[in-house]
């Protein structure tokens, strides 16, 4: 079995990926204080650039063929546009009830992605999405990811009039 196809490696990333996020998460709810969502997501992908710059440097007569340039584009929008709604929940509701809501992000890029692009998943996808699901519907009931105190932030940033 290669290293590309070790369970463990799978596991170990996966750890060092929501590490990373929790980490990013506490720092963007510590600068938002300081600074706007738009300076803090600014301030990411400024970092990132800086951290990635050599390995662009490389690769740049492979990275992006002209034509898909398009398609780049428009994914990096989206991207750019999640990211920035990522941080922005980070800064109206509990920490751990936004680091909960990212863990549903596969569910709903599987069902995106049968709705749009026309998967046919085999049967052992459809019952990790419905346990991913039902894994949500654990904290999303409990009340711990959604709650009344979330529509009233809410309300009293002036997002929602209608509830009360």
């Amino acid at each position: 079995m290669t290293a590309a196809n070790s369970p463990l490696a799978g596991v170990a990333w996966m750890f060092a990926a929501a590490l990373t996020f929790a980490v990013s998460f506490i720092f963007v709810r510590e600068l938002s204080g300081t600074y706007t969502i738009f300076q803090i997501v600014l301030m990411r992908y400024a970092f990132g650039f800086v951290f990635l710059s050599p390995w662009i440097v490389r690769t740049r007569p492979r990275l992006l063929p002209d034509r898909q340039f398009w398609y780049h584009a428009q994914r990096s929008g989206l991207i750019y546009c999640g990211l920035f709604a990522s941080y922005y929940s980070v800064t109206v509701i509990a920490l751990a009830d936004s680091l909960a809501l990212q863990f549903t992000l596969p569910v709903f890029t599987s069902l995106l992605a049968i709705a749009f692009l026309g998967e046919r998943p085999p049967p052992h996808r459809w019952i990790a999405i419905a346990a991913g699901f039902a894994g949500a519907l654990v904290f999303l009931v409990a009340g711990t990811a959604f709650s009344v105190a979330m529509l009233r932030t809410f309300r009293h940033r002036g997002y929602v009039t209608r509830f009360s």
